[in-house]
């Protein structure tokens, strides 16, 4: 994870727009797809 500025990158995608709340947390737009790494 890193930050600069308002930017926030996430393994690789970035958090886009505004939060969405949900009943059971907060829903965030990211540009791309995260694929867990396998152990």
């Amino acid at each position: 994870m890193t930050k600069e500025g308002d930017k926030l990158d996430i393994g690789g995608a970035t958090i886009m727009g505004q939060e969405i709340a949900a009943s059971n947390g907060t829903i965030h737009a990211i540009d791309a797809v995260i694929v867990p790494t396998k152990h």
